[in-house]
């Protein structure tokens, strides 16, 4: 229990190249600031998934949480960001996409810094194609999965437009809904 708004806690890692993650599971309404050495060892746990998809999208809600409070930089939320390139998750990808459209919005003004931005969320962005398609599958698809095939084509409409299989596949679903307007699956 605490009594004070901060406290500064001391957690002895398990090895030399080890990590733990504070408020496993996000059971505890708190933010977790860690240090930047904390966030490169706990990379490891996001890349090989070995942290649950809770803790994943945990730990960057509390990162953007202190960057907009001013206790975190920008640049950690952007490297932080980087650990996520394999994800597959849609609640992992439901925080990525707030983040990524925050700052987006945040960024438009600099005209210079939106554009090295656009170029980090669309390598990002461009392999969720590889993890979920744009036709759902009914004897496959569970509802997570819908649920990351609407956020995939958000993203891809947000960051990816420009790419030439994106613009290639949506215009070919927004043609045939054209002939056909009741067909609203392909679109």
């Amino acid at each position: 229990f605490m009594r004070e708004a901060t406290a500064t806690v001391t957690v002895p890692l398990p090895s030399a190249d080890g990590w733990v993650k504070l408020n496993a599971g996000q059971e505890v309404p708190i933010r977790v600031q860690m240090s930047e050495e904390m966030t490169k060892r706990l990379a490891e746990g996001i890349q090989s998934k070995a942290l649950p998809p809770s803790d994943r999208a945990g730990v960057l809600n509390d990162a953007y949480a202190l960057v907009k409070a001013g206790q975190l930089s920008p640049s950690s939320l952007i490297t932080l960001l980087s650990y996520y390139p394999k994800e597959d998750d849609a609640i992992v990808w439901e925080a990525i996409e707030g983040v990524l459209g925050s700052l987006n919005t945040i960024l438009s003004d600099d005209e210079a810094m939106n554009a090295y931005f656009n170029e980090f969320a669309r390598k990002l962005v461009s392999g969720l194609t590889k993890v979920v398609s744009w036709d759902p599958d009914p004897t496959n698809d569970g509802h997570l999965t819908s649920l990351l095939r609407g956020t995939m084509i958000r993203l891809l409409s947000e960051f990816c437009y420009d790419e030439e299989e994106v613009k290639t596949e949506a215009s070919t679903r927004f043609a045939k809904f054209l002939e056909d307007a009741s067909d609203v699956k392909n679109l």
